[in-house]
């Protein structure tokens, strides 16, 4: 992965700080293409429900609503 630093010159993701301005990067080419994010809610009530439960060799599913 890489990031283009202050003079445009392609850089390799190498720091948390990189990542950053990677992620940055990212986010903005992509509203840029599909529009703003929504607004973030941070108080959601979930009411979970697992309606039923199946067991694999391995792995189990679960049905939730």
């Amino acid at each position: 992965m890489f990031y283009r630093d202050d003079q445009g010159a392609i850089q390799p993701v190498q720091t948390k700080a990189d990542w950053l301005r990677r992620r940055t990067e990212i986010l903005s080419g992509m509203q840029e293409a599909m529009g703003p994010m929504p607004e973030r809610k941070r108080d959601h009530d979930f009411d979970l429900r697992i309606d039923h439960r199946e067991q694999g060799n391995g792995f189990e599913r679960l049905t939730v609503s």
